[in-house]
């Protein structure tokens, strides 16, 4: 059990490493604090569940098994936890800090334009968490907030509702079983035969877009109940302010029926084809009254200037599709590589082209964002590029051990073709490997006095310290 207020008021890290500053919000069964990381003295938001009572060993192991999985979700409007951790028996998950905020800043004083923009990337996000079999549960304007590059990031997500149960508190605002808000949950989440379906965050969504269109939920505090008592009809939107195609799309995300909505996929493609997403998110700006006199000098103005009208430009980072491409274009080189089965068949210099291409992108000036994205899509490679080093590293120490010192020397040369594009962990292991074994004159000569090749070891492993040992017909072979 943690004692939040008392951490705050003595001003004692949690955990020893975070510096409560402020509480910025909370709800059925946790709490959300504003914090200073003392490790890397930066601002980061801390989520606290269970802080009123103390997780048995079963909720623990629930929390850890849940978040593992979350904090190894990558996707561009996804907010994603640095790490999560226990600590009096309260789990608690460590975010970014999002300055600017929710999307709620924006209801009832949202564009048609930015609404289809909104969209566009939260469905993008949704159908990334819906893949990995994740239900959000809690998908309202709150829970969706805008980072430094002006992108949508989907936050509070991946707690199932058997955990959610098992850390709750007594005393909550939100519905009585902790998985949601009521004024944004659809009638199979209310009724009688409650069911937890992905067709609830789709529901959600559209309730999100409804309220960011007119200022209000669609159905009140009561949701769902409210929707079915009224026989599934939907309020319509009366701003002439929106196209009839963004208000059909809400209208069939806010089906009463599950089977009648699109999914999260079919929503992007829906945004897409409609047109309206730049390549980039466009640019929020604060919204501020003009009088009319001053709105018709300043078109005067641009049609003096400007006689021919120029489109509107979006502010993007030019270098985010260059870097994205030449990764892509690296890990499609490697992809084709790992194909071979045999690690041998692997063509070291075709790897170390894709290794430099993927170098020359991230050295790039691009947004944060794109650059842990790039990241986190180079990994599998990195692994195929670090697997073939160790592999070539072990046989060219194993061929050396026995005195096969043309064929060390081969798989050597391929090694090194590599190793400028390896993990630093990996080099410290093949460079203690190496020093470990004993050193031998790598000279490829006959010596009088030596052991006949011939009397070898006739094995064809690998031992467990890098030697390698060849049966009779390779030695024959080496000897020819």
């Amino acid at each position: 059990m943690i004692n939040i207020h008392k951490l705050h008021s003595s001003q004692t890290p949690l955990d020893n490493r975070y510096l409560l500053k402020e509480r910025i919000g909370g709800g059925g069964f946790s709490d959300v604090w504003l914090a200073l990381d003392l490790r890397s003295q930066v601002d980061v938001v801390l989520k606290i569940y269970a802080s009123g009572q103390e997780l048995d060993d079963e909720g623990i192991r629930m929390f850890r098994k849940e978040f593992a999985i979350v904090c190894n979700l990558n996707h561009t409007n996804i907010l994603k936890p640095f790490t999560f951790d226990i600590f009096n028996g309260s789990p608690y998950i460590v975010l970014p800090y999002c300055e600017k905020g929710s999307a709620s800043r924006y209801v009832g004083r949202i564009t048609e334009e930015q609404l289809w923009d909104f969209a566009g990337q939260v469905a993008a996000g949704l159908a990334h968490l819906h893949k990995h079999n994740i239900i959000h549960q809690d998908i309202k304007p709150a829970n969706v907030l805008i980072n430094k590059d002006d992108q949508f990031m989907i936050t509070d997500f991946g707690i199932s509702t058997g955990l959610r149960n098992t850390i709750r508190k007594t005393n909550f605002k939100e519905n009585n079983d902790g998985s949601g808000t009521t004024a944004y949950m659809s009638y199979e989440c209310l009724g009688p035969e409650q069911s937890n379906v992905i067709a609830r965050d789709i529901w959600a969504f559209g309730a999100t877009l409804y309220e960011l269109a007119t200022g209000n939920v669609p159905f009140g505090e009561l949701g769902g109940v409210t929707q079915n008592a009224s026989g599934g009809s939907i309020p319509k939107i009366k701003s002439k302010e929106f196209s009839n195609d963004i208000k059909n799309l809400i209208y069939k995300c806010l089906a009463l029926k599950t089977w009648n909505r699109p999914s999260a996929e079919e929503i992007v493609k829906i945004v897409n084809d409609h047109g309206k997403i730049p390549p980039k998110p466009i640019r929020w700006k604060k919204f501020a009254a003009i009088s009319s006199v001053a709105l018709a000098c300043a078109i005067v103005a641009f049609l003096i200037i400007l006689p021919h009208p120029t489109p509107k430009h979006v502010i993007i980072n030019p270098n985010d599709k260059i870097a994205l491409a030449q990764i892509d274009s690296a890990i499609t080189i490697v992809s084709s590589e790992m194909k071979k089965n045999n690690v041998e068949k692997r063509d070291v210099e075709k790897l170390s082209e894709a290794a430099k291409i993927y170098n020359d992108a991230i050295a790039l000036n691009v947004t944060d964002t794109i650059l842990n994205l790039g990241k986190s899509k180079w990994i599998a490679s990195q692994t195929a590029i670090d697997d073939t080093y160790k592999y070539l590293s072990d046989m060219s120490i194993g061929y050396n051990n026995i005195e096969a010192y043309e064929a060390g020397k081969t798989y050597g040369e391929r090694c090194k073709v590599l190793e400028n594009y390896v993990s630093d962990s990996i080099k410290v292991v093949m460079s203690n490997k190496e020093t470990s074994t004993v050193k031998k004159d790598r000279t490829f000569s006959k010596k009088t006095n030596s052991k006949p090749l011939h009397e070898a070891p006739v094995k064809t492993e690998l031992s467990q310290s890098g030697n390698l040992t060849l049966t009779q017909d390779e030695i024959d072979s080496f000897k020819k």
